[in-house]
């Protein structure tokens, strides 16, 4: 842990040793460091951004598929795979400054084990010094708690010329690392914990009681400032803010303040004045970074629309796609219609040359003749041609005999004399007729008279 906290205690020992003021040291501390995580937390605000700007998508997603969280869970992964976001993103970016935040802790909570480097093993510079300051009946083995060196941290200030004379070892061990430590600032002892129920002790109210009390208060004023402003940013400035996001905020707008007060009140109060610098520094940085984030939000949303473009185009070709299948297919039942039918017309015998059958090695062309190749629709065309060839013929031979019935002449017609017509009167021949008419009635008188005797 020390070789972990060691740079940490080296940098507020040298602000410490610069500024004079315990205090200072410390808002210079949370400068540094928010200068330094700068571009992490630009990343954690680009992270919240991106999801602030699929919480519509993912509400959707979750009325959808409500009942059933695995495929809630599995469309909410595509879909943060399809506009390329991580959803922890956000997240672990802005828990980066956590860790420094428990590093100020134990070096605030125990600054003689990590910032003037006393050993604290029983009997060690730390107890003796305890020992001293709390007189002989103090507790043995308490020396490494944060509470022993907290109650005694301004009095190794205020004292520091007897430690000289009592114990100058461990005067000049305090004296090499930059101590004595003044906590006061603006007459508050830093290193006391804020109390809640100062109002009802039985001592005399002073700024140095009044002034611990109200830096929790301060710094939950500030955190809340910080997430106001945040919020006008998002939704003024960038336009990333929705509907869906405004129950999450009003929680924020209680939770915030809520844990800076417990901090405030729950801490020594210079990790309060940590905590309420650090709330002032990301105001700031809220205001220096719109030019980065705009640009960020400019370049999502072209994102988005070129994703979108590109989804219609993809869902335009797969439609097209299947269009061309669905041709295909139909075609290709049309071509088989059409075989089968030229097939029972008694056109080819075999199937043989109708498609592209594979041939043997041993194929013999002489011996096994094939049928050529011909396409359906041009053999059903010659068959209706040789159909209205057909028919047309009919129709000529049909006309051509009932003209040669209207010229056709009758029996009488046929038996005249050329140049006779049928009206004129018979003169010679009807006359040489007339004799056997008159032997015809001769005989027929005869007959009569025998029948009558």
């Amino acid at each position: 842990m020390t070789i972990i906290l060691k740079p940490f205690s080296l940098l507020l020992g040298w602000l410490y040793a610069i500024t004079g003021s315990y205090g200072l040291a410390i808002i210079l501390f949370g400068l540094i460091f928010k200068i330094i995580l700068f571009p992490i937390s630009i990343r954690g605000r680009k992270g919240m951004l991106d999801m602030s700007r699929l919480s519509d998508k993912q509400k959707a997603l979750q009325q959808k598929y409500g009942s059933d969280r695995q495929r809630y869970s599995i469309e909410l992964q595509n879909l943060y795979t399809t506009e390329n976001v991580k959803p922890s993103g956000g997240c672990i970016w802005s828990m980066a400054p956590i860790p420094i935040l428990m590093a100020l802790y134990f070096i605030l909570s125990q600054p003689f084990t990590y910032l003037l480097n006393l050993t604290t093993k029983a009997g060690g510079e730390l107890e003796q010094l305890i020992t001293f300051i709390q007189g002989a009946g103090a507790a043995t083995g308490t020396a490494t708690t944060s509470v022993a060196q907290l109650t005694i941290a301004q009095q190794v200030y205020d004292r520091f010329g007897e430690i000289q004379v009592a114990l100058p070892d461990i005067a000049a061990k305090i004296t090499a690392h930059g101590g004595p430590i003044d906590f006061t600032f603006f007459g508050m002892n830093l290193s006391k914990i804020p109390d809640m129920a100062f109002f009802s002790k039985d001592v005399a109210m002073t700024w140095g009681e009044v002034g611990l009390f109200l830096i929790p208060i301060f710094a939950a004023i500030a955190a809340l400032a910080s997430m106001m402003i945040t919020t006008y940013i998002n939704r003024r400035v960038l336009g990333t803010h929705n509907a869906a996001q405004d129950s999450t905020t009003r929680s924020m707008y209680i939770i915030q303040p809520v844990i800076s007060l417990w901090l405030g009140f729950t801490l020594p109060a210079a990790l309060g004045i940590y905590w309420a610098a650090n709330s002032v520094f990301a105001i700031g940085q809220e205001f220096c970074s719109i030019g980065i984030l705009r640009k960020h939000v400019r370049k999502t949303k072209a994102e988005a629309e070129a994703r979108a473009l590109a989804q219609k185009e993809k869902e335009k070709e797969l439609k097209k796609q299947a269009a061309d299948q669905k041709r295909q297919k139909a075609e290709e039942a049309r071509r088989i219609k059409m075989e089968r039918r030229v097939s029972t017309d008694g056109i080819a015998e075999s199937r043989v040359g109708m498609r592209a059958y594979a041939k043997g090695r041993t194929f013999d062309g002489e011996r096994h003749p094939t049928t050529p190749y011909r396409d359906p629709d041009d053999i059903i065309r010659e068959k209706t041609a040789a159909q209205k060839e057909t028919k047309i013929a009919d129709t000529g031979k049909a006309t051509e005999e009932r003209k040669s019935k209207k010229v056709k002449k009758g029996p009488a017609q046929e038996e005249l004399p050329h140049g006779m017509k049928l009206n004129e009167a018979v003169t010679a021949p009807a006359q040489e007729e007339m004799p056997v008419i008159q032997e015809d009635s001769a005989v027929l008188e005869e007959s009569a008279e025998k029948l009558d005797e």
